[in-house]
C-alpha cells in the first residue's frame, strides 16, 4: 500500500512464548531491509550499544519466543554494569543501552522472569514494549480527493505536477519538477520572507532514515552524526521505506533548479533510523533514537518526531495518556536539556491528550492544515484526520505536500507528519536566527502565527504557521493574515495591497474599495483610505 497517511499507531505487545532467549538471533536474519554497495554505514556510537530494535519488533510480532520489555533503572546506577547484570542473572537478551536515561530493553525468556524484574532492588520500573507501524497509504486519499475534486473546480488548485496518469500520492521522477518548485505548504507559511536557512543548525529526523543519496538531499546530512536503532549488525542511516526522505525534504531540501527546497536548505540532518523498511518499529527503538539524541544535545538544536501512538489500557481499549512511561520522561529531558522538540498531532482524528508523545506540554505539537493554493480562502481547513483540542501548539500545511522520497523521486503526501517539519524547519531557523532554547521558539512561533483564518476554532483553537514580513508591523502598508480594520487602520483596508479576488486575507474588498468600486472588479492596487 502507498505510504501517503503517515502516522504511526501502536499495537499491544502480543503474548509472549516461554523458551529461553540468552543468545543472539540468527545473524544472517535482519529485519527484511536490503541495502546496496554504496549505502554507507552508519557512523560507529561512542557505548557500547547494540541497539536491535529488529529483535524487539520479531518478539512483538510473535516472530521469536519471549517477553521484549523496557527497564528503567534506580537512579545514579551505571548502565553498563547494570545492564550486563540483569542479562547475565535473569538469562536476558539486550536489545538497547539507554546510556543518559538510565536503563535498558531486553528479551525475557518468559512472564514468570519479565514479572521478577519488577522486585529487583536496581530496577525502577519494568514497561511492555509496544510496536510502532505506519498506517494503510490509502486511509485519509478519499477525503483529500474529494476536497481536491472541489478546489480545482472552484479554481484553487494549483498544484498539478504529476506524472501521465499517476495517482496524487504516487512518486514521481525527477524531470518532472524541472525548474523547481515551492509546494503549496512552503507559500502558506510565507517561507520567502524567512530571515535565515537554518546555517549552523542540526534537525534529529527520528524516522525511517534519510536517502542520503538523493540529488536535492546530497550534503544535507551532519557529517559523523547519526544513528541505526534497528539493526544489530550491519548498520546504516539509509531509509529504505521514504518516510524520513519525506520529512527531511520539507525541512532541508536544496536550493537549486529542480526538485522542491525546503523551508530550512542551510540546516543539517540527523538521521536516527527508528524505523525499518516497512516502517515497523519498538517503542524500545524510538527510545533509542531519543537516547541518542539526548548524549548528543549539545550537537542537535531540534528534533522532528512525525510518529507517535494511541495511549492504552494493557487490554487494548485507548486511554488518556499518563505521563509515567519512559518514552514522556526522556522527551520532557531532553527538551530541559535545551533542545527544541516538535511532535505530529496524530491522524486519528481524536483528542490529541489520547496521543503519545503528541500530550507531552514540553512538547510543539503540530497539527494538518488543509490547503491547494499556498494562500488563505475561505474553503481552507484543518483536515478530518488531524487530532485535536488544547494539547495541539500550532497547525501547519498537512495534505498533498510535495517532497523527497528514495531513488531520485518526489511526491505530495498526507498528514501530521507532512506538517510537523514545516514547524521543525521553522525551529531551526530561530536557533540561527535568534538562538533561542525550547521555550523561546515556541512563544516566536505562536506570536508570528496566524491568528485569524478559515478553519480555526472548535477542535482547532490553535494558531497556524507563519513568517511575517521582516521590518514590518501595523502601519507597513501591507496587510497581514493577523490584522484587521479594527487592528490596524493604517494598513487596512489594504492600502498598498494587490486587492484581487480572492482578497488577501484581512482585505474587504467589498467594504474598504466601495468608493472606487474598481478594486476588485480588476486586482488594482487597493488605494488607502
Amino acid at each position: 500500500m502507498r505510504p501517503s497517511m503517515i502516522f504511526l499507531a501502536t499495537a499491544l505487545l502480543a503474548a509472549a512464548c516461554s523458551t529461553t532467549t540468552g543468545s543472539d538471533p540468527d545473524d544472517s536474519d535482519n529485519d527484511g531491509d536490503q541495502t546496496g554497495a554504496d549505502d554507507p554505514p552508519a557512523p560507529d556510537d561512542d557505548v557500547i550499544d547494540e541497539a536491535a530494535g529488529e529483535d524487539a519488533l520479531k518478539v512483538i510480532n510473535g516472530e521469536m519466543p519471549g517477553v521484549a520489555v523496557i527497564v528503567e533503572f534506580v537512579e545514579g546506577l551505571d548502565v553498563d554494569e547494570t545492564t550486563e547484570a540483569l542479562a547475565d542473572q535473569y538469562q536476558l537478551l539486550i536489545t538497547s543501552r539507554y546510556h543518559a536515561l538510565g536503563g535498558a530493553a531486553f528479551i525475557a525468556p518468559d512472564e514468570p522472569v519479565a514479572d521478577q524484574l519488577l522486585v529487583d532492588v536496581r530496577v525502577a520500573g519494568v514497561f511492555r514494549d509496544r510496536a510502532v507501524s505506519l498506517s494503510p497509504g490509502e486511509a485519509f486519499d478519499a477525503e483529500a480527493d474529494a476536497d481536491q475534486a472541489e478546489a480545482v473546480s472552484a479554481g484553487e488548485f494549483d498544484d498539478v505536477v504529476e506524472a501521465d496518469g499517476a495517482k496524487p500520492g504516487d512518486p514521481v521522477s525527477l524531470d518532472k519538477l524541472r525548474p523547481q518548485v515551492r509546494s503549496t505548504g512552503w507559500r502558506l507559511i510565507h517561507a520567502e520572507r524567512v530571515p535565515g536557512d537554518g546555517s549552523n543548525t542540526r534537525v534529529a529526523v527520528i524516522d525511517t532514515g534519510v536517502d542520503m543519496n538523493h540529488p536535492d538531499l546530497e550534503g544535507v546530512v551532519a557529517d559523523s552524526l547519526g544513528k541505526d536503532c534497528q539493526r544489530r549488525k550491519n548498520k546504516t542511516l539509509m531509509d529504505l521505506m521514504g518516510h524520513g526522505t519525506h520529512v527531511s525534504g520539507i525541512i532541508a531540501a536544496q536550493n537549486n533548479d529542480f526538485g522542491m527546497v525546503g523551508v530550512a536548505p542551510g540546516t543539517r540532518i540527523v538521521p536516527v533510523r527508528v524505523l525499518n523498511s516497512e516502517g515497523s518499529g519498538s517503542w524500545s527503538a524510538i527510545l533509542c533514537g531519543v537516547d541518542y539524541v539526548q548524549r548528543h544535545a549539545s550537537s542537535i538544536d531540534v528534533v522532528n518526531m512525525s510518529l507517535g501512538g494511541t495511549c492504552a489500557y494493557p487490554d487494548g481499549t485507548p486511554a488518556a495518556c499518563s505521563g509515567g512511561e519512559p518514552l514522556d520522561k526522556a522527551l520532557r529531558k531532553l527538551v530541559s536539556s535545551g533542545v527544541t522538540v516538535v511532535v505530529a498531532a496524530g491522524n486519528d482524528g481524536q483528542n490529541a491528550d489520547w496521543t503519545t508523545p503528541a500530550f507531552v506540554d514540553e512538547l510543539i505539537t503540530v497539527s494538518a492544515y488543509l490547503d491547494w493554493n499556498g494562500s488563505i480562502t475561505s474553503r481552507d481547513r484543518y483536515a478530518h484526520f488531524s487530532n485535536w483540542g488544547e494539547g495541539v501548539d500550532i497547525g501547519a500545511p498537512g495534505v498533498r505536500i510535495w517532497s523527497t522520497l528514495p531513488g531520485k523521486k518526489y511526491a505530495r503526501w498526507n498528514g501530521t507528519s507532512m506538517a510537523t517539519p514545516f514547524v521543525a524547519a521553522a525551529a531551526a531557523i530561530l536557533v540561527q536566527t535568534q538562538h533561542l532554547g525550547p521555550a523561546g521558539v515556541r512563544d516566536e512561533l505562536l506570536a508570528a502565527a496566524r491568528t485569524s483564518y478559515p478553519g480555526r476554532g472548535g477542535d482547532h483553537p490553535e494558531r497556524l504557521l507563519l513568517f511575517q514580513e521582516q521590518g514590518s508591523g501595523c502601519g507597513d502598508g501591507v496587510c497581514l493574515g493577523d490584522e484587521t480594520d479594527a487592528s490596524c487602520p493604517a494598513d487596512c483596508g489594504c492600502a498598498a495591497s494587490s486587492c484581487g479576488s480572492p482578497a488577501p486575507f484581512g482585505c474587504f474588498c467589498d467594504e474598504d474599495c466601495a468608493a472606487t468600486g474598481d478594486c476588485c472588479a480588476d486586482a488594482d492596487i487597493c488605494p488607502i483610505m
